[in-house]
């Protein structure tokens, strides 16, 4: 009986995968065999399925078939073969004439039908020997034996004229190189052999025509931005609008430590939309408001080191704790929160759970997984008395005279402007919330609605690497010289802000790696004025910054409260 598969079984046939056996239970299986015609294709589909999650996680599974699967004969068409272990890299007629782009990307090898070693798959979905595959001038196909004429010249099998020795091949310059020193293709753009780019934390080195990557975990971020749109911390994408507090993030008490985020919209315009938002961060007994474009400790530990730091980096406020979590805000409706890998699988809420898997990021606060935002976020709602959210109509289609005017000020995002990011962060999506805020924004404001989603996109390209300077006198102009004291010019625009800078509160300039460059006003402090004083917005020397304890600021002259009785401090 097929239905009787017990965990049990389950660790017979899969000893090396234990710790996914809680993802894909032996119910699921039970489950999808006694609901269908085909018993024992069903269940080999299910354990098929398991061992595709495997291989996700590094694990390979090879002979589970012959042990669970007797009586099921894997079906493969008359020229390719069955493999435990198949892979598609380098085996299309393709890759013969040219680089085969799905060789960088880090597939892991899975069960199934594909062509054999040696054989390569045609255009017609069969496996060929070398010699059988047609090849490729541009988008044009020529099958074997054919001939063609390309400039006035015929090409055939054989050709007079220079041409590489036997060993070597020719470059995109028109050098003869051995093959090892091909170049690499990242985002359409080649690399030279030894040459490395930056894929996250990791660094990818080309080699034998192939990236070389380095497994470093990384840390993610949560986007959060506009009118209600959200990228998990594992990259999916969708829109809630809500007007009660809602849990961003949570954290329970584990080794990590214990934080909360709950965000509120405030909205605006006559379609509801979201002009500004409120936060509340919490950090062990630490409360923090965000709100109206500043913060406000409102509980404290008293008399525990504070467990957080706090500071301006250009348009944005930093909030930095000691056990990996940072929020950053721009002051309006964008917050963006990076976990470090210490949190995977640890948290919850409308980021998700940031497990690696975007299937199951519309996890409820009652770990149902669902299928729909709005059931999602309504869940994670702070209060259980607040209305739930209702769907909410296309901003475009409730104010369709702004529809023009909204796509012809978002096509920025697609433009020239954003060319060199288009590779790296695809912009459509960004694009669409664009229009849909700026229609939304009927009452006030739309500039601001629309500079804030073009500003999250640019915040995307940032972080990246990809920096682009796309403010203008008339596009969303930052006037930093209203910061500048009479006759001097110490602030400026930086699209592409360094992280980190000497001030008061952090006179080493030294910051978490995980930060990435932001857009904004930046002072350039003088030689004799090296320390930025974040409480008057100055370049000061060291010996006028005061001090500070915790995050309280203290001027020179006043008396500082202490712990110790019978002590008075004096700055």
């Amino acid at each position: 009986n097929p239905c009787s598969l017990s965990t049990e079984n389950e660790k017979k046939l899969f000893p090396s995968s234990n710790l996914l056996i809680l993802l894909f239970s032996p119910q699921s299986c039970i489950y999808d065999t006694c609901n269908c015609e085909k018993t024992e294709d069903c269940m080999c589909a299910a354990l098929s399925a398991y061992a595709h999650a495997c291989a996700a996680k590094g694990i390979l599974i090879t002979g589970w078939r012959d042990s669970a699967c007797k009586n099921y004969e894997m079906s493969c068409p008359s020229t390719m073969v069955y493999s435990y272990n198949m892979t598609s890299c380098d085996r299309t007629c393709l890759s013969l004439g040219q680089p085969d782009y799905t060789c960088s990307i880090p597939f892991k090898p899975v069960d199934g039908c594909g062509c054999a070693e040696g054989t390569y798959l045609d255009d017609n979905g069969k496996c060929v020997d070398a010699a059988s595959c047609p090849c490729y001038d541009s988008n044009k196909m020529i099958q074997a034996g054919e001939v063609t004429s390309n400039d006035g010249i015929v090409c055939t099998g054989c050709v007079s004229g220079c041409m590489c020795p036997a060993g070597l091949v020719l470059d995109a310059n028109g050098t003869c190189i051995t093959e090892d020193s091909c170049p690499c293709v990242h985002n359409g753009v080649a690399y030279n052999c030894g040459e490395t780019v930056k894929v996250d934390c990791n660094t990818c080195t080309c080699k034998d025509r192939k990236w070389i990557c380095t497994k470093n975990q990384c840390s993610a971020t949560c986007s959060v931005y506009g009118d209600g749109h959200y990228i998990t911390f594992d990259e999916k994408r969708y829109v809630f609008n809500g007007n009660c507090e809602y849990t961003l993030d949570f954290c329970g008490t584990d080794s990590t430590g214990t934080f909360r985020i709950i965000t509120e919209n405030i909205p605006c315009g006559t379609t509801g939309t979201t002009c500004s938002k409120a936060i509340k961060f919490f950090v062990g007994s630490n409360e923090l408001v965000l709100s109206d474009g500043s913060y406000q400790l409102v509980q404290r530990d008293v008399g525990v080191e504070i467990p957080y730091q706090t500071r301006t980096m250009g348009s944005y406020l930093v909030i930095e704790t000691n056990n990996g979590v940072i929020l950053i805000w721009d002051r309006k409706t964008s917050i963006y929160i990076k976990l470090s890998p210490d949190f995977n699988g640890r948290v919850c809420g409308l980021c998700g759970n940031y497990d690696g898997s975007a299937s199951n990021d519309f996890t409820t606060r009652s770990q149902e997984v669902v299928v729909d935002a709005l059931s999602f976020g309504n869940s994670w709602k702070f209060s259980p008395t607040c209305p739930e959210a209702l769907v909410v109509q296309d901003p475009c289609s409730s104010n369709p005279y702004r529809q023009a005017w909204a796509q012809r000020q978002c096509s920025i995002i697609k433009s020239n402007v954003f060319s060199a990011c288009h590779s790296e962060v695809d912009p459509a999506s960004f694009y669409s919330a664009c229009v849909s805020d700026a229609c939304a924004c009927d009452t006030g404001g739309d500039c601001e609605c629309f500079c804030t989603a073009v500003a999250s996109y640019a915040a995307a390209c940032n972080a990246a690497g990809v920096c682009v300077a796309w403010r203008t006198p008339k596009i969303c102009p930052l006037f930093c010289d209203y910061y500048n004291p009479p006759g001097e010019c110490e602030w400026h625009y930086k699209p592409c802000g360094a992280p980190c800078m000497k001030t008061c509160r952090n006179p080493t300039g030294n910051c978490s790696l995980l930060l990435p460059a932001m857009e904004g006003c930046y002072p350039e402090c003088p030689a004799e004025l090296p320390f930025f004083d974040e409480e008057s917005m100055k370049c000061v020397a060291q010996d006028h910054c005061g001090c500070y304890v915790g995050m309280d600021h203290y001027n020179n002259g006043q008396t500082v409260p202490t712990q110790i009785n019978c002590n008075t401090w004096f700055v």
